[in-house]
């Protein structure tokens, strides 16, 4: 009897225990291909940052650096992350426009021109219902 209970409790909890171990493992695989993001930040950044300056706005069109750079530079279909490597120049109405990495859902990174700030793994659109 006591190892019927036992084996019941534990075919109850295996579904908990499964998904506990596979959002670690995700968590963990978010953590992995971070720096990924922040080195195509980082390049995106002195792109756009290059734009303002000639130019003196921030770009209006959504391809503001060029596929041919882009693949170059590895941007898209990247080996260290799973699918594309895409990105977002994000204007919002009478903000600095916000340059996001990845997806917007995490693992993402999101760059703000305002504060010269980052943002790894942000919900800001997971939040706000966007």
């Amino acid at each position: 009897m006591r190892k019927c209970l036992i084996a019941v409790i534990f075919l109850m909890a295996f579904p908990f225990i499964y998904f506990g171990v596979l959002t670690g493992i995700v968590y963990i695989q978010s953590i992995k291909y971070q720096p990924e993001f922040r080195k195509r930040a980082d390049f995106l950044i002195s792109c756009i940052n290059d734009y303002r300056k000639k130019n003196g706005s921030y770009p209006k069109e959504e391809n503001c650096v060029s596929d041919l750079v882009i693949k170059s530079h590895e941007m898209v279909n990247s080996p260290n992350l799973i699918g594309r490597g895409d990105f977002i120049f994000y204007t919002m109405h009478g903000v600095p426009p916000i340059l996001i990495v990845g997806h917007w859902y995490p693992p993402n990174l999101i760059y703000d021109f305002d504060t010269n700030t980052y943002e790894e793994n942000s919900r800001l659109f997971l939040d706000s219902g966007l």
